[in-house]
């Protein structure tokens, strides 16, 4: 059974692959990015990992997509720079009109997202 950034790793890198074709990806992506500020997750994220709550202004949904977006690139390693190349600000604006409009912040939790990928420590100023 994979963990849940190596499915998230799965359904991104799948998005990208077939975007034109499907939207379940993204959907499935969606809720991925869902689970993630959930329990256990959750937990350790006040735990462990305070600044990036403080770098997101104590917004947990925010912080939980960075920190997935880390995790995704620890599962990805070498085709983490692939991904970030094709991650820019039009490809994540397709990104959200392939989810449904479920996500409270879907543009902010996806640049959190792509913001722990690229090993960030926060969001970027102006972001």
């Amino acid at each position: 059974m994979p963990s849940i950034a190596g499915l998230a790793s799965l359904k991104l890198m799948a998005w990208v692959d077939r975007r034109v074709e499907t939207r379940r990806d993204a959907v499935d992506l969606q809720t991925i990015i869902g689970w993630y500020g959930t329990a256990d997750l959750f937990d350790e994220l006040y735990e462990n990992h305070v600044e990036l709550l403080e770098a997101y202004d104590f917004d947990p949904d925010q912080a939980c997509a960075h920190r997935l977006g880390r995790d995704i690139a620890d599962v990805l390693r070498a085709e983490t720079p692939r991904l970030l190349g094709v991650l820019d600000d039009d490809t994540l604006g397709r990104l959200v009109a392939d989810m449904p409009a479920t996500l409270v912040d879907q543009p902010a939790m996806l640049r959190a997202l792509r913001s722990g990928l690229r090993g960030e420590a926060g969001p970027r100023p102006g972001a």
